[in-house]
């Protein structure tokens, strides 16, 4: 009703503007068309000057007509200057323009600037139909404006040649007697605004007429009753069990999913899962540049992960006071090597004489750990070019012998396998309590079963994160179709993560006093416990 009214309203209000203009004119010309027939003692005019008077009359009321429709084309052009929303724009017939285009223009234009509106009002601002609206809108206000110019210049055209015609009137007029052509001009002002006037009233009470006569499109049948009213959208219900649904689902499926296109050994559960190879422990992720960790924090979780292999390890000994321990792995980068020579230290450390053994005859570069020399080792032993006393280095740690590789010969596997392999294991084992034996990957190359022979525990390294399922499998099956006994895995770079449930283990318990989180402080303060 509000949209339906407003064009009324605004032609109410126009049309009042220029009665408050007019009215004043017309009361002051009908005191001067009394005063000037009192004091004259005029009550009339003669035959002529009434048909002068009369002519006159009929060309003012066109002109009255033409100069309202300009004041109409000339505050279309001030809006559209002034103003964005075009909903208040009066409509051409409330001021008599006959021009059937711009009466179909200017609905047109209303019609698409309340389209636009509740668009804005929907937040609909990125709609694709709102540009076209916008751009049917600026196009119909230029063709509104290019309408409206070439009907004020015909209007202006038409004014001139009516103000021609009255200025013929107005000289035939002129030979009228002096008081009569006085006469005849009073009363042409003021039948002239008498007639703008009752113009304007005319429209005034048209648009009120349309004002009253509008009628909502929708009407209530029955109203809304609170006792029977119930909510239909949203459906909170739906939505709850549907949002519980998919919180349950999709974190089940993203779970299910991970761990079907996960193919590399994520944590304990899934060793168990691909070998009935006995654990024998696990290393945590070490966090410092150095290689040989054990021997630089004592109560460091990685110190306490050798230590606690080193532990697991003496149920294989048996009676035996002296190992060979062999660590091998799948691939290259499974730490194979850093659990061989941090097992040693660690060894060396519990006061053993530990000798460790580069056996990677390929690619030797264990020595570069030790900052030791690669001139001599395994390879020149075994062709008879060195001794045993020459080949053996001491390191920094006490209680800790090294044996490099050596230059890297042409026949690796056949050095291996000869009998000088098992004179040199068998000689050394002579001088020291444990031997460790760092061998090439299993899942690359052959020589490691070979020096299998010579071992009491083969140790297979996997690394969290890293090892691949489908690998780990097949060299666990090549082992036992080769009937390798003593084979057990140790887990490298495990996270600290999750440990209470993959490992039964508290990360924490070995950290040192001034890593413990802060919270523990407040744990004991209120549990009654002293600090220590």
């Amino acid at each position: 009703m509000k949209k339906k009214n407003r064009i009324a309203i605004n032609t109410v209000k126009f049309i009042d503007s220029q009665i408050s203009e007019v009215s004043d004119s017309l009361t002051f010309a009908e005191s001067k068309l009394q005063n000037f027939r009192t004091s004259n003692r005029v009550t009339d005019i003669s035959f002529q000057g009434q048909q002068s008077l009369e002519r006159m009359n009929q060309l003012e009321s066109e002109r009255a007509l033409l100069v309202m429709q300009k004041k109409y084309y000339d505050y279309i052009r001030g809006y559209f200057e002034r103003n964005t929303d075009l909903s208040d724009l009066i409509a051409p017939s409330s001021m008599n323009v006959q021009d059937r285009i711009l009466n179909q223009m200017i609905p047109e234009l209303i019609t698409l600037n309340s389209e636009r509106t509740n668009l804005l009002n929907q937040g609909n601002i990125k709609n694709l139909r709102l540009n076209t609206i916008e751009v049917q809108i600026a196009n119909l206000k230029k063709t509104i404006i290019e309408n409206i110019n070439s009907n004020a210049a015909t209007t202006e055209i038409a004014l001139q040649d009516i103000n021609n015609r009255a200025a013929k009137i107005s000289a035939e007029m002129s030979r009228l007697p002096s008081t009569e052509r006085q006469l005849v001009g009073i009363e042409r002002t003021f039948k002239l605004n008498d007639a703008i006037y009752t113009f304007l009233l005319q429209k005034r009470s048209e648009a009120q007429i349309a004002r009253a006569s509008n009628a909502p499109d929708y009407e209530v049948i029955d109203p809304a009753r609170y006792i029977t009213a119930y909510q239909t959208f949203p459906k909170r219900k739906l939505i709850l069990i549907l949002g519980g649904l998919l919180g349950f689902l999709v974190p089940f499926l993203l779970i299910i999913l991970k761990d079907f296109l996960n193919t590399k050994i994520s944590n304990k559960r899934d060793v168990e899962s691909l070998t009935s190879l006995p654990i024998l422990g696990h290393v945590f992720h070490n966090e410092s540049k150095n290689k040989i960790v054990i021997s630089e924090t004592v109560n460091s979780p990685i110190s306490e992960s050798f230590r606690s292999i080193r532990t697991n390890l003496q149920f294989y000994a048996k009676d035996n006071e002296k190992q060979i321990l062999l660590v091998t792995s799948s691939y290259s980068g499974e730490g194979k090597s850093f659990i061989s020579q941090n097992l040693a230290a660690a060894y060396a450390l519990f006061g053993k004489r530990t000798l460790l053994m580069g056996f990677d005859l390929r690619r030797p570069k264990l020595f570069k750990d030790f900052n030791l020399s690669n001139q001599k080792g395994i390879s020149t032993v075994l062709i008879n070019q060195s001794s045993i006393e020459e080949i053996i280095q001491k390191t920094k740690i006490h209680n800790l012998d090294y044996i490099s590789a050596g230059p890297i010969p042409p026949n690796p596997l056949e050095l291996i396998a000869s009998s000088k392999t098992e004179e040199l294991i068998l000689e050394l084992k002579k001088k020291y309590d444990y031997i460790i034996i760092d061998s090439p990957p299993i899942g690359v190359v052959s020589d490691a079963y070979l020096l299998m022979g010579f071992s009491d525990v083969n140790l297979y390294v996997i690394r969290q994160g890293f090892t691949q399922k489908e690998a780990f499998s097949n060299n666990i099956s090549h082992l036992t179709q080769k009937n390798i006994k003593h084979v057990c895995v140790v887990i490298n770079d495990v996270k600290a993560k999750g440990l209470a449930y993959d490992y039964g283990y508290e990360y924490t318990y070995y950290s040192e006093d001034n890593k413990k989180p802060w919270y523990n402080k407040f744990t004991r303060v209120f549990s009654g416990k002293k600090n220590k």
